[in-house]
């Protein structure tokens, strides 16, 4: 049994993407090893050096702003359709002020996001003719809040 997973980006341009099997209405696919946690560095502030103490003084620290990596198959009818679809993930991703929110298998974790674009790569042949382009994304986002984590009974 597969776990279900999806990305939601909210907004007015907003869209979510799942790793349910693609079919003919799919419009984005999160294809397996597509979807990662994001990675964030601790932001440390230290004390001024001081001439005769080696080493430094930590004087505070936080989370400061990962990257969220994506993989996202934009699927289509057509090519035209496809194309249409591979502009409305633009706009999802390219929104000010809007969150992301993960969820794996009922647990959702939201996290603001930063505006980004897809990189679209090499166009393959095969993919096209199926009317399929695939997307990499690399998403800034702040560390969620503590309010921003729940989880659901399945």
């Amino acid at each position: 049994m597969a776990i279900v997973q999806s990305v939601t980006v909210s907004g007015t341009a907003g869209i979510t993407v799942t790793n349910a099997p693609p079919s003919a209405s799919t419009d984005w696919h999160l294809p397996e090893g597509g979807l990662s946690f994001p990675d964030f560095e601790m932001r440390n502030t230290y004390a001024p050096d001081s001439d005769d103490v080696s080493g430094s003084e930590l004087t505070a620290y936080a989370l400061g702003p990962g990257t969220m990596p994506l993989v996202i198959e934009v699927h289509g009818t057509s090519t035209a359709d496809m194309q249409t679809n591979r502009r409305a993930l633009e706009a999802a991703f390219s929104q000010v002020g809007e969150t992301i929110t993960l969820s794996i298998d009922g647990q959702t974790e939201t996290y603001p996001m930063f505006p980004t674009w897809p990189k679209w790569g090499v166009v393959n042949s095969g993919d096209l003719k199926a009317h399929i382009a695939v997307a990499t994304l690399s998403v800034p986002v702040n560390p969620m809040t503590t309010d921003s984590s729940s989880s659901s009974s399945s």
